[in-house]
């Protein structure tokens, strides 16, 4: 029975943001005035490259194999970042300390981490994307070396300008 009630929550929770996302029309009298950018601009007043922007999500607690937690220090991080991340990357990075959650196996877990933006070009097409291969490589090499279930990666479109 308390799987149904989560179930009708769940349904319930989600039709309220699904409702809240739909447009609410202007009712009054007055329309507000709309917005007009003069003929000699345009709306952004520089000129972007098209970049890709992965931010890669770097958990710094350890598992032992005794079952007690111990942490990546600053110095292991660091040497990791000079050995695995900074030869890949050499043009530039930036790493944020942070702390994150996630479940695991029924509880919640709570670390500290390593958030580290990378900013890389575009891959014209046709062409293999070498910094999506450096980034798996560094992701590969985190997992292994440090006994981690995963590296949470996120990579999106960006108009840089530098």
């Amino acid at each position: 029975m308390p799987q149904v009630r989560n179930l009708v929550f769940l349904s319930l929770l989600v039709c309220c943001f699904a409702l809240s996302a739909c447009a609410v029309r202007n009712t009054s009298s007055a329309a507000a005035p709309e917005a007009t950018i003069p003929a000699n601009r345009t709306a952004f007043t520089y000129q972007g490259a098209p970049f890709l922007r992965t931010e890669l999500f770097f958990g710094l607690s350890v598992q032992n194999t005794d079952g007690s937690d111990t942490e990546i220090t600053e110095q292991q991080w660091r040497e990791f970042l000079d050995r695995e991340v900074t030869p890949r990357f050499p043009d530039g990075l930036t790493v944020l300390d942070c702390r994150g959650q996630w479940r695991h196996n029924g509880r919640i877990v709570r670390e500290k981490s390593k958030v580290l933006y990378l900013l890389h070009p575009l891959p014209k097409p046709g062409e293999s994307d070498a910094a999506d291969q450096k980034i798996e490589k560094i992701r590969s090499i985190y997992k292994e070396r440090f006994h981690q279930d995963s590296v949470l990666r996120v990579t999106q479109p960006a108009d840089v300008s530098f």
